[in-house]
């Protein structure tokens, strides 16, 4: 048996209100293209793992588990303050 697609209008009625939740998420997190550093913050690389459960039992038990490794690397975290600022 094959899915059913959205219903179109249901598509029309909710596409603003994703395009406007897309657009808000990305001008949130917008930095200022320019300004004066007024702090920043060193972070080393480091290396973790973490475990992800990748079968369960049918009693929604976790049976089987996944070593997922990752490392974040070296960076570091400036504070802008924009130049439209006067303080």
């Amino acid at each position: 048996m094959t899915p059913r697609p959205a219903h179109p209008r249901f598509l029309r009625r909710h596409q603003p209100a994703a395009l406007l939740a897309i657009f808000a998420l990305g001008t949130a997190c917008a930095s200022p293209a320019f300004g004066r550093v007024i702090a920043k913050r060193h972070e080393p690389s480091h290396s973790a793992v973490q475990f992800i459960c990748t079968a369960h039992s049918t009693k929604r038990m976790c049976t089987r588990y996944m070593p997922i490794s990752y490392t974040e690397p070296e960076q570091w975290v400036l504070t802008l303050r924009s130049g439209d600022d006067e303080s």
